[in-house]
C-alpha cells in the first residue's frame, strides 16, 4: 500500500509542476519616466541631474538600477516615488525598475546622449598645386 501511494505521487508530481509552470503570473503594472530624456554633451561627457519617477498598480518593494552605476536604489512598500541622481555619462544608459525580491524587470527607460562636436574640415590640396 505504501508503495502505491509513493508511486502515484511520483507520477503526479511532474503533472503538478507542469501545471504550476504554465499558470499565468499576475505582475503589478509599472510605469517609469525620466527627466531629461536626452542630454547634449559638448566635450564627450554629459553631466546632468536625472529625475526618475515611477508608479506601480499595487504596493511593492522595488529597486532602481542605473547602467554603469554600482549603487542600486531600493524602496520598500510604495506605489509611487521620485528619485534624483546626478549622472556623468558618455553614451546612452538604461534605467531599470526591478522587483525588490525577485529581481524581475518591471520597466525600462533609456537616457540618450547626443554629442555636439564641430569638426573643422581640412582644406583639400591637390597634388599638382605647388604654389599653394
Amino acid at each position: 500500500m505504501k508503495n502505491l501511494g509513493l508511486m502515484s505521487l511520483i507520477l503526479l508530481l511532474p503533472l503538478l509542476l507542469l501545471t504550476l509552470a504554465n499558470a499565468p503570473v499576475q505582475a503589478a503594472e509599472a510605469n517609469i519616466s525620466i527627466t531629461p530624456q536626452s542630454c547634449m554633451a559638448k566635450s564627450g561627457w554629459c553631466e546632468t541631474e536625472l529625475q526618475i519617477t515611477w508608479q506601480m498598480s499595487e504596493e511593492s518593494s522595488v529597486c532602481i538600477k542605473i547602467e554603469h552605476h554600482k549603487k542600486r536604489y531600493c524602496f520598500d512598500k510604495g506605489q509611487a516615488h521620485k528619485l534624483r541622481v546626478p549622472v556623468k555619462i558618455e553614451g546612452p544608459i538604461k534605467i531599470v525598475l526591478l522587483h525588490g525580491t525577485s529581481e524581475h524587470v518591471l520597466a525600462t527607460e533609456v537616457l540618450n546622449v547626443f554629442v555636439s562636436e564641430y569638426k573643422k574640415r581640412k582644406r583639400q590640396r591637390h597634388a599638382w598645386s605647388i604654389i599653394l
